[in-house]
This record gives C-alpha cells, sequence and structure tokens, in this order.
C-alpha cells in the first residue's frame, strides 16, 4: 500500500493505520491485477460535515487504475472482435470486429 503525495496520515485511529488491514487492501486491489491500494486522503481534504476523515477512522482509496486494469483485462479476453471503452462510470462493451 502506499500513499499519494500530500495525504495527511498523522495520528490515524490504530484500527486504520493498521498492517493487517492494509495488507487485506493490497491482496484485494491484487486480484483485480493491481499491485497495490492508493490512499488519496486521510485527515486532508474536504469531506462533509462531520465526517470520519477528521476523526482519523477513514481514507480514499484510488480506484481509476482497478478499473483500467478491469478493462485491460476484458480486453485481452475478448479479443479483436470487441471494443473495451472506459467511460466515466462505466466499462462500454461493442462488437467491433478488425480486419
Amino acid at each position: 500500500m502506499r500513499f499519494k503525495d500530500g495525504v495527511v496520515w498523522a495520528d490515524m485511529h490504530p484500527l486504520v493505520d493498521n498492517p493487517d488491514l492494509h495488507k487485506k487492501l493490497d491482496q484485494v486491489f491484487q486480484k483485480f491485477g493491481v499491485a497495490e491500494a492508493i490512499i488519496t486522503s486521510g485527515r486532508d481534504g474536504i469531506h462533509k460535515v462531520g465526517s470520519f476523515h477528521y476523526e482519523g477512522k477513514a481514507f480514499d482509496l484510488r480506484t481509476f487504475h482497478v478499473l483500467e486494469a478491469l478493462k485491460d483485462e476484458l480486453k485481452k479476453e475478448l479479443g479483436l472482435k470487441y471494443d473495451v471503452i472506459l467511460e466515466k462510470d462505466h466499462i462500454h462493451i461493442e462488437y467491433d470486429p478488425k480486419g
């Protein structure tokens, strides 16, 4: 697991700043072909009033690279007859044979 530059991780709750939790996160991401989870926010950033971020009990994870890995795997499995396109909030697949 790694952190995006600028993430404030000081004084995070021990059950959040926990090596076993971090290992589990990486294992789940690895199932999707991504080597490690990336934390993008801890105590930093702007969150809704009352957010657990401000208490050090919440964090955010990057996901676009997981979607990119999923798209690449789908493309590999489906072959040249299909286009696989990562859209803003979904993956678009279309039958479009080449050659």
